[in-house]
């Protein structure tokens, strides 16, 4: 019996939870972490860029205060902060 359990031990160490990762999958997943890490680093500069083109030139960033454009942003960066948070 000891064998057995010892056999289904190692069998649930290895186990994915039903996912199985392969080569291809993982780097793809790699190359989509690396793009969105990118564009959540960049996300600050873009909004400096904007708040900044803003104060020179409000005219240029009219198109946004038309129709609901303001509430699906406003709801884009909620989603993506909820998102990262963390359950410590």
């Amino acid at each position: 019996h000891a064998s057995s359990a010892s056999a289904s031990n190692d069998s649930n160490e290895h186990s994915t939870d039903g996912d199985v990762e392969t080569p291809a999958s993982t780097s793809s997943n790699s190359r989509v972490d690396s793009i969105l890490s990118d564009l959540t680093s960049g996300f600050p500069f873009f909004v400096l860029l904007s708040a900044i083109v803003g104060l020179r030139a409000p005219a240029a960033l009219t198109w946004v205060n038309g129709g609901n454009l303001i509430s699906v942003m406003l709801a884009t960066v909620m989603l993506g902060t909820g998102m990262t948070l963390e359950k410590k």
